[in-house]
């Protein structure tokens, strides 16, 4: 199944759609916790050919994936998906590699990238980044709390 070119954000009012790509289960259930808590709704996959066909079947606003995962790497995900003409925003996070090492062909591909590790804070910061990008309502602030919660958005992030 071919994932629709450059799909449009979001309807008006809804909560925008991340897909979320971690191999690591630990790391996946925290970063989709706090994405959650912070309003967006989230699916998970756990590896890149998960992800590809998760992308493959719904619109997402952004993707937000790990780098050294089995079967499909997340550079490789990323490829696909530019291949398949889609504009979606993409977060590549990667404690292996930096932005830097990446050629400039495949950097050109990432819109965000993240280094782990990272915090919740870093994490929503560049979401809401990317999806201002997609034309959706960034959150006016984002406060962090305490280690244990996620920072909290002072307002709610709609697509408009």
């Amino acid at each position: 199944m071919n994932p629709t070119p450059a799909s449009p954000p979001t309807e008006v009012g809804s909560q925008p759609v991340i897909l979320l790509v971690e191999d690591d289960p630990s790391i996946r259930m925290v970063a989709a916790t706090q994405l959650r808590m912070a309003g967006y709704q989230v699916d998970e996959t756990e590896d890149g050919n998960a992800g590809w066909q998760a992308f493959s079947t719904r619109s997402y606003d952004v993707v937000v994936t790990d780098n050294n995962m089995p079967f499909l790497t997340g550079l490789e995900l990323i490829v696909r998906i530019r291949a398949a003409s889609s504009q979606i925003p993409v977060l590549l996070a990667s404690g292996m590699i930096e932005k830097e090492d990446l050629a400039p062909d495949v950097a050109g591909l990432i819109n965000e990238f993240l280094p782990k590790p990272y915090s919740s804070l870093h994490l929503l910061q560049s979401v809401a980044r990317l999806l201002e990008s997609r034309g959706c309502i960034r959150p006016l602030t984002i406060q962090p709390n305490s280690s244990n919660e996620a920072p909290r958005q002072s307002s709610s992030s709609l697509c408009v």
